[in-house]
């Protein structure tokens, strides 16, 4: 008889050991899932919303830098200036396109960032060509005045529009990056609240159940 009630003790026991243990297992899997969903979350903002807003900033200002260079070019007075300023306008406008490309391919979906860039480079592709060509040319103080004022008419009052448009996009995806990561903040938080309920609450069933 008393062996009896041993067995029935040890299967008690055995029997509320492994519920517990696969209350555990689930909660475990729970936290494993949710850790992994944002896990994943930070990595595809880091991917792509961070890049994108990034490759942003980098495109201002190579912008600004490429106007800069113009405004220089519309001043030079010799051939070998030209010529420097020339390869850093070349430079700037080849960061700016490969800082576009880079954003529009973190998020393709967003055909925004397509429409931004061919604003850009028309600006300096069509609309500052005059004064690229005029201030490339000009041999003379007459010359050089007509390139500046050129750069002053047609060029130079295009840059602060799309360049608060760039800005702009570029805050918009970072607010999204922020409302994202508190999201992600938030499931995190619960998650380990859920763990340690669930633990805690398990470890009482079973005390109580003993």
């Amino acid at each position: 008889m008393f062996a009896m009630n041993n067995i029935s003790i040890i299967g008690k026991f055995l029997t509320i050991v492994s519920a517990f243990a696969l209350f555990i297992l689930c909660v475990v899997a729970y936290s494993s899932l949710k850790i992994s969903s944002v896990d994943s979350g930070y990595s595809d903002l880091l991917e792509h919303e961070v890049i994108a807003a990034q490759k942003l900033l980098q495109a201002n200002r190579a912008f600004q830098t490429a106007r800069s260079d113009m405004g220089e070019l519309t001043v030079s007075r010799f051939d070998q200036q030209k010529k420097h300023t020339m390869d850093d306008l070349s430079t700037s406008r080849k960061t700016l396109v490969s800082a576009f490309d880079a954003a529009i391919s973190a998020l393709p979906a967003d055909e925004r960032f397509s429409v931004l860039k061919a604003k850009v480079i028309d600006v300096l592709d069509v609309n500052c060509k005059s004064t690229i060509n005029a201030a490339a040319a000009a041999t003379n103080e007459s010359d050089i005045k007509t390139s500046q004022n050129i750069f002053l008419s047609d060029c130079q009052p295009l840059f602060p529009a799309l360049t608060q448009e760039i800005a702009d996009l570029s805050n918009e995806t970072m607010g999204k990056v922020q409302a994202i990561s508190d999201q992600l903040s938030t499931v995190s938080s619960n998650t380990i609240w859920a763990t340690a309920s669930g633990s805690v609450l398990g470890l009482i069933i079973v005390m109580v159940s003993a």
